[in-house]
């Protein structure tokens, strides 16, 4: 692992770091989040404290929360449900994801599974930096 104390350099680490988790399939960790990007941890922290004033964590599960919701405007929902898709997710805690995902999102997953939708990519680095929703997510979670 390597430790950058160029900010630079840590804009590099979280560039790869953003490319690699818009191609994510499956949950991550966070150490692993770091090595895949060939820097430690904590320069990982260091880089998304300073560019989005989140933890990489913070990202992870927020990115991990977009992918259900592509899911779940992009399935059929005579043939899906929010169960099936919260739990492709390693979402265990069906009562908790439904909580988060109201909370991020406004409404229920099952409101979103059910709603007549064109299909959607999951650009949500796109939408947190650029969209004005980013405001209100940071908000929900960082108290600001």
């Amino acid at each position: 692992m390597v430790y950058c104390k160029s900010p630079a350099k840590r804009r590099q680490a979280f560039s790869r770091a953003i490319e690699y988790a818009e191609s994510l399939e499956k949950p991550i960790t966070v150490p692993k989040f770091a090595a895949v990007v060939g820097v430690s941890q904590r320069t990982l922290e260091m880089a998304f404290q300073e560019i989005l004033g989140i933890t990489p964590l913070q990202y992870l599960h927020w990115q991990r929360l977009s992918f259900v919701r592509r899911d779940l405007i992009n399935k059929d929902p005579s043939t899906s449900s929010v169960t099936k898709i919260a739990q492709s997710w390693d979402y265990s805690e069906l009562g908790r994801f439904a909580v988060e995902y109201k909370r991020l999102f406004s409404e229920s997953p099952s409101t979103t599974l059910n709603a007549a939708r064109p299909p959607v990519s999951s650009d949500f680095m796109d939408n947190l930096l650029e969209g004005s929703r980013s405001n209100d997510v940071c908000q929900i979670y960082t108290g600001a």
